[in-house]
């Protein structure tokens, strides 16, 4: 149900079109609006062959622009890098996947438009990654070693399909719009070859646009 979920969201943004774009709610036949996001990401692996596991803090930044279908409804499409993993300790090492995707939301936008500088938003649909780092990391003794997946001989994925949910608030700064969010992104692809892991990771993000 949540798949569906995702897929017609992603069907009704796309649906929309650019003919109109605002930052948090204006008015129509504004251009698109672009800017710049960046935060945190908080990750873990979820399934049967992830128990026990603890979250990697990673970066999460990169670009992205609004197109508003009407005053309501728009679409969101994004560029982002994305760090994802996990970590687990046992026996005094402690052990770190690095995961990292240039990742591509592609969401359906709903601003809910209110009296006031401050207006929330919402967002849900698929994101697409592409895996450019896999490594582990290990630390024991104060001492840390770190080697590539394919070295180690792990069959790591290099795509991940996954789907967003967020909500957050944009306020105006002159000509710009700042914002502040928080997302979930649950990912439906296993990491690993053979192996019932797959991303889980919350995102805090400040963004910018102009």
């Amino acid at each position: 149900m949540l798949k569906q979920s995702f897929a017609i969201a992603a069907v009704l943004a796309v649906s929309f079109g650019p003919t109109r774009a605002a930052a948090q709610g204006g008015g129509p036949h504004l251009p698109p609006t672009f800017g710049v996001l960046a935060g945190a990401n908080l990750s873990k692996l979820g399934g049967k062959d992830a128990s026990g596991l603890k979250t990697r803090t990673g970066f999460v930044g990169g670009v992205f622009g609004v197109f508003h279908a009407n005053e309501f409804l728009g679409f969101e499409p994004e560029v982002l890098y994305s760090q994802k993993g996990a970590k687990a300790s046992s026996g005094g090492v402690t052990g770190t996947f690095k995961l990292d995707y240039v990742e591509v939301p592609l969401l359906a936008r709903l601003d809910i438009p209110v009296t006031g500088s401050a207006e929330p938003f919402f967002v849900l649909g698929p994101a697409f990654g592409f895996q450019v780092k896999c490594e582990a990391e290990g630390t024991s003794g104060g001492v840390t070693a770190t080697a590539s997946c394919s070295s180690l001989d792990i069959p790591n994925k290099k795509f991940d399909m996954s789907g967003t949910v967020g909500a957050g608030v944009g306020f105006k700064a002159g000509k710009q719009t700042l914002s502040v969010s928080v997302r979930y992104t649950h990912g439906f692809t296993d990491v690993f070859s053979n192996s019932d892991a797959k991303n889980r990771t919350w995102s805090f993000l400040g963004g910018i646009a102009f």
